[in-house]
């Protein structure tokens, strides 16, 4: 009966440490002027997170990481770092789309 109880708190201490875990990701990439949809797909795989965008605002984007266990908030920084694409975190899901230069919004304001 003792052994039992041992056992039975083992396996819920386990489980409760890898249900905090869940939500911290470690992603390592390395990539040289590869194709954001590759660096996207590689996270996912890493992760339980998804991503949706229009893959045609995407498709030419190519970028370089190198990153080894970082966080996913660390590895979305250094991806879209210097490019005109902005995300929002919704649960697993990461929505990606392009960001509207200041510009761009002028123009439409004086039309």
């Amino acid at each position: 009966m003792l052994l039992t109880m041992k056992l039975a708190t083992l396996l819920l201490v386990t489980a409760l440490v890898h249900a905090g875990r869940s939500g911290y990701c470690q992603i390592t990439l390395k990539e040289k002027n590869a194709p954001l949809e590759k660096v996207l797909a590689a996270i996912e795989k890493q992760t339980k997170y998804v991503f949706l965008y229009d893959p045609d605002e995407l498709k030419m984007v190519r970028i370089t990481i190198n990153v080894k266990n970082a966080s996913l908030q660390v590895v979305l920084a250094r991806c879209f770092k210097g490019l005109p694409i902005e995300y929002i975190m919704v649960g697993n899901n990461v929505l990606l789309k392009k960001r509207h230069s200041e510009n761009k919004i002028e123009e439409i304001k004086t039309i």
